[in-house]
């Protein structure tokens, strides 16, 4: 996860890895605090390992955030899931 700048696209990060041969990057629009980081990838790695797919197990994941009760503009709105 980084924080993606403005003007990122074509250049930066996520353009970069998903050059490099990444099949997906999660990237923020802006800062996101730790607890939620924590937590949302927590329950991102709990749904990929029960064999389902990234996007929706993306998805699933913010449905779990706004379930714990995370600000939808300040915290979930922030992440992003980049495919090439």
């Amino acid at each position: 996860v980084y924080e993606v700048t403005w003007g990122d696209f074509p250049i930066g990060a996520a353009p970069l890895l998903l050059r490099r041969g990444a099949d997906y990057v999660i990237g923020t629009r802006f800062p996101i605090g730790a607890e939620f980081a924590k937590d949302l990838f927590s329950s991102l790695g709990e749904k990929l390992s029960n064999s389902h797919d990234i996007r929706n197990s993306f998805a699933a994941a913010l449905e779990d955030m706004e379930l714990k009760n995370y600000d939808r503009w300040n915290d979930i709105a922030c992440p992003e899931l980049f495919t090439s």
